[in-house]
This record gives C-alpha cells, structure tokens and sequence, in this order.
C-alpha cells in the first residue's frame, strides 16, 4: 500500500493543526478540557454525540462526579479527521 503525495500532505497539514491547537492550550492557558456544552457549540451537536457513541472521545468526570468535559485537543482532532469546520 502506498501514500498518495495528496495523502500525505493532508496528514500532515492535520497534525500540524492539532499541534497548534495543543501550542495554544498551553501558551495562552485555554483550558484543556470543555463542558459538553461547549463542545457541543464548537463541534455541532450531532458530531460530538457521534464521537461519544462510537468512543472516539473518553470523557474525563470530576472528582465529585458531577461533571462531565472533553479534552480540546481531542475534539479538534476528531473534528478535523471528519473534514468538518469548527470554532476556536
């Protein structure tokens, strides 16, 4: 099996996004992880709970169990592994 050049150039366009995004998590103190909420307004609704539903994403729980959040950086990879637009 071979790698297009298109291919391969894709790929590394998307990990250079991810990257970013981690860059900026970490410089600008974004936090690391989001509600559902917000993921649900940066990802679209449908994908997030595709992403749930297929255990693409693992959600990380509060220690008190009351809440829910999902690792930016995650998302943002699935997002752009699934062609889709999102918001920073």
């Amino acid at each position: 099996m071979t790698i297009e050049e298109r291919q391969l150039t894709n790929i590394i366009a998307e990990a250079i996004q991810v990257g970013r995004l981690e860059q900026m998590v970490e410089n600008k103190g974004d936090e690391a992880y989001i509600s559902l909420h917000i993921a649900y307004k940066l990802y679209k609704r449908a994908d997030v709970d595709a992403w749930i539903r297929r255990q693409l994403i693992q959600p990380k729980i509060s220690a008190t169990g009351k809440s829910i959040s999902y690792s930016r950086v995650e998302l943002a990879h699935l997002c752009l592994t699934q062609k889709r637009s999102y918001k920073n």
